[in-house]
């Protein structure tokens, strides 16, 4: 800026009272969701039993805010991020809404306590089933909807000054804001209203394109499976071995153990089970019902004396069996 031309007596010209304002039009993403099993860690939790609580953490691109900029409203209050349950050949069984716990920095924290049951279809059944990413978007409506949802759907925005307070609509920002859209109606369901319940700073609403929509194939940010399981293991099959020389002569002989034979028992179970270790191997142990029969069978195993007479002639008649509780030590199999 200049003084006026042909001004001798002017003095120099200055600016004063200019405000510079930055325009910010990106939506902020979902960078990564961690389920973990304390709200202060970091650590991704594979497995959660009922009683326990899981925690979602969201990392967002940015620092992100509550979009009305109210703690106690029931719009935030009521934030929830569903997250999709599934089984083996299943995509997507059932979903599960956490709830929003804490919104500081780029940082949401969301979490569920795990139920000893879960409601599928109107049928009440054990929970036994893993998360497999986030819940499609029609499911996640206290968080999120598409641009095309109605104003009813949207969700409350406000916008904030410096000091993070909310502006009026009466404030000169607000009015001017209004004054250059002039469309009171494009004013109040696309300015006042917004697409999510967390936004950025500038109020900018999440990225749809964050977000599981099956609609259109998208997969949404990925999250690591993790297990929700209050159903116990059952036993699949048990098999027996010994280190007992096998007798090629009497196949009868391999029907029977000697003393000092080891006896090994290897059990499977329907899934898989915590690893055992150390000290803690040492003290499972399982019990085996043992019973003592006669079976008919020549003499030539003559040393089951409670099946033979004098001789080594065949008894006919079966003795009655006789019970006996057994215990196996389980032991780490050596490489």
């Amino acid at each position: 800026m200049t003084a006026k031309k042909g001004c001798d007596g002017c003095s120099g010209a200055y600016i004063e009272n200019v405000s510079i304002a930055l325009k910010d039009t990106k939506a902020p993403t979902i960078s990564s969701i961690k389920i973990t099993s304390a709200a202060n860690s970091d650590s991704e939790t594979t497995y959660f039993k009922a009683g326990q609580t899981l925690y979602a953490k969201v990392k967002f691109s940015e620092y992100v805010r509550l979009a009305d900029n109210k703690n106690s409203s029931k719009q935030s209050t009521n934030i929830k991020l569903g997250l999709s349950l599934a089984k083996k050949n299943t995509k997507n069984a059932t979903q599960i809404q956490a709830k929003l716990v804490s919104l500081k920095g780029d940082t949401a924290i969301f979490s569920y306590d795990i139920p000893a049951t879960i409601k599928v279809n109107n049928k009440t059944e054990a929970m036994d089933y893993f998360v497999s990413g986030l819940a499609d978007i029609d499911k996640q409506s206290s968080l999120i909807v598409k641009s095309s949802a109605n104003k009813n759907s949207k969700f409350d925005r406000a916008f904030l000054d410096n000091n993070g307070n909310t502006l009026s609509n009466s404030s000169s920002t607000i009015s001017k804001l209004k004054s250059g859209i002039n469309d009171s109606t494009k004013f109040e369901n696309e300015i006042k209203k917004t697409t999510s319940a967390i936004t950025d700073i500038a109020g900018n609403p999440l990225d749809i394109n964050s977000f599981r929509d099956d609609s259109a194939y998208k997969n949404g940010v990925s999250i690591s499976r993790v297990y929700l399981d209050e159903v116990s293991p059952n036993i699949k099959s048990v098999k027996l071995s010994s280190n007992q020389k096998i007798n090629n002569l009497n196949d009868n002989e391999n029907y029977y153990l000697k003393v000092g034979t080891k006896l090994t028992a290897s059990v499977e179970y329907n899934e898989n089970i915590k690893k055992v270790s150390g000290t803690n191997l040492a003290k499972i142990q399982a019990k085996f019902n043992i019973y003592s029969s006669c079976l008919l069978y020549t003499s030539d195993a003559a040393d089951d004396l409670l099946c033979v007479d004098l001789g080594g002639r065949r008894i006919i008649k079966k003795k009655n069996k006789v019970k006996y509780t057994g215990t196996l030590n389980m032991k780490k199999k050596k490489k």
